[in-house]
């Protein structure tokens, strides 16, 4: 799926797929989810899905998906090299890679044998999303499967010198911004592309199509429910009032408001 903004033209890419949380609509009374559904099944499985945005003077990547990592819901991943590819665009051309948050299936392709897999590019987090990733008492408090893709993926990139956090909206090229989106996890980041008729990747804070009607659903799937449901709103107030078609990192499709 791709789409021009501005002259600069985002492609959705997918590392793989995995299965959909059991307790993602937990909330939800069976009445209602099924109102909003209306014929269409809630698919069994959701991309592992990153972003690929060519600039005028860059190429960002936005997250690598699982990689080889396992996932608790099931999946593979290690797609995206296949993926870039068949876009025309090789690791050694990547200006930048956005680094959304720390979750296993989008920070499993960030390195390769030890060693940035993108090793020209500048890998940008959000402050808080760092620390938090590389916190051992935090990594200690999580199940191994959860902690150890951060815990092989992100020390590398420190190493290499490549990483480059951020703190409140940052434009990281021309016409690609950061938006600061805490509540999927701390400091989670989603990124708009382009001032009007753009688009917004909202990464994880949009968890499904449906989220674009029903924003306070889902409450579940967020480190802090509450926060979540604000900055859910907030972005999808934003994208209306600037125009943006919506994407996510587990979506299928590209939501037109």
């Amino acid at each position: 799926m791709t789409l021009t903004a501005d002259g600069i033209e985002c492609t959705i890419l997918s590392d793989g797929r995995g299965g959909i949380p059991p307790t993602l609509f937990d909330d939800v009374p069976v009445g209602e989810l099924e109102a909003a559904l209306g014929s269409e099944p809630l698919p069994r499985d959701a991309p592992y899905g990153c972003l690929l945005v060519r600039a005028k003077d860059a190429t960002v990547l936005v997250d690598t998906g699982l990689g080889s990592a396992q996932h608790p819901f099931g999946g593979s991943g290690g797609g995206l090299s296949d993926e870039l590819e068949r876009a025309g665009v090789s690791p050694t051309t990547v200006d930048v890679v956005v680094i959304s948050h720390g979750h296993l299936d989008h920070i499993g392709g960030l390195t390769q044998d030890g060693r940035p897999a993108f090793p020209r590019a500048r890998y940008v987090i959000a402050s808080g999303e760092w620390q938090h990733w590389t916190s051992p008492e935090v990594l200690d408090d999580l199940p191994d499967l959860v902690a150890a893709p951060a815990r092989d993926q992100l020390p590398p990139l420190a190493e290499a010198g490549v990483v480059e956090q951020v703190s409140g909206e940052v434009e990281i090229v021309e016409g690609v911004r950061l938006i600061p989106t805490p509540g999927h996890t701390s400091a989670h980041l989603a990124v708009e592309v382009g001032e009007a008729d753009g688009l917004v990747y909202a990464a994880d804070a949009l968890l499904h199509p449906l989220h674009v009607d029903h924003p306070d659903w889902c409450r579940g799937a967020d480190a802090d429910a509450e926060q979540a449901v604000a900055t859910r709103r907030s972005l999808l107030e934003r994208a209306a009032a600037r125009g943006h078609a919506i994407a996510a990192s587990h979506w299928d499709t590209i939501v037109y408001l």
